[in-house]
């Protein structure tokens, strides 16, 4: 019988301790030009077709299933995808709202 560990729960106090700590710490980090520059050169030359959007990754035809499945879950990205599921997505150009479309899905997420 496995026994239950108990989460040491935070305290109010080191939550705001923690938080203007972070807060504190971005604000030093975005006043540094070097930092500036990374993040200036990273949004430059980010490349928008290397992180594929999601219509890419969920639209799947019936009849192209099996041929074009993604090798990964669409929802969790870390496991390898077993099947196709149907799910709703929100949309502004469908009459109900949603457009259905189909995911790869690993089986366990």
């Amino acid at each position: 019988m496995p026994t239950e560990r108990k989460r040491r729960g935070l305290s109010e106090t080191e939550i705001n301790r923690r938080r203007t700590h972070n807060r504190e710490n971005m604000r030093k980090r975005r006043r540094e030009p070097g930092f500036r520059a990374a993040e200036k050169w990273k949004r430059e030359h980010q490349e928008a077709d290397a992180m594929p959007d999601e219509a890419s990754l969920v639209r799947i035809t019936a009849a192209e299933d099996l041929a074009r499945i993604p090798r990964r879950c669409s929802i969790c990205v870390k496991r390898t995808a077993v099947e196709v599921i149907t799910r709703l997505r929100p949309t502004a150009e469908a009459r109900g709202g949603y457009v259905e479309v189909r995911v790869a899905y690993c089986g366990f997420c």
